[in-house]
């Protein structure tokens, strides 16, 4: 299994089977009532666009359009999955869940962007000139000839710190 899978399998796992209990100190006579009306529609909203998210990413779909598209998607159904589900039912378990969701969501927001920029990353092809990294106009290998964006460089002289040198590489490459 790839590693990306068993991170995406982890998070899903987190998600469904830790269930938020009280703390040891808490009694439920001095516990106090939380008001949470939009935290479980912002919670499941995060959580569904995290999942959205890393679903195509872990099988490497790197079309933006696509990422975005189940994205929005899976952020629109986890907040109305949190609104109808969560918010507009008032009771205990709804509470504690809604808030559980919510840093679940806050907590993997960054994590799961950071994996999803890992697996859909650019790799260039090995033959492309145009990445050969040399910077001249002209860029020569292995018997091709490619054009390419000329390297341009100002620095202070090596031999006269008063004057300053400019460069333009106009021919690079590998002979």
């Amino acid at each position: 299994m790839n590693r990306d899978h068993g991170l995406l399998l982890l998070l899903v796992a987190t998600l469904f089977f830790a269930a938020p209990r009280p703390a040891s100190a808490q009694t439920p006579a001095n516990a106090e009532r939380v008001d949470t009306p939009p935290k479980g529609t912002i919670g499941l909203a995060l959580v569904g666009a995290e999942l959205g998210l890393a679903v195509p990413a872990a099988f490497r779909v790197k079309n933006p359009w696509i990422l975005a598209a189940t994205t929005a998607a899976g952020g629109a159904g986890g907040a109305l999955a949190g609104l109808y589900l969560l918010d507009r039912r008032d009771n205990d378990v709804t509470r504690a869940l809604s808030i559980s969701l919510l840093s679940l969501g806050l907590a993997g927001f960054i994590p799961t962007v950071l994996l999803t920029v890992r697996a859909s990353r650019y790799v260039p092809p090995e033959g492309d000139l145009a990445l050969d990294p040399g910077g001249g106009l002209l860029r020569v290998r292995r018997g091709a000839i490619g054009l390419g964006v000329p390297s341009l460089t100002v620095a202070r002289s090596t031999l006269d710190r008063r004057a300053t040198e400019t460069q333009l590489v106009l021919v690079s490459g590998r002979f």
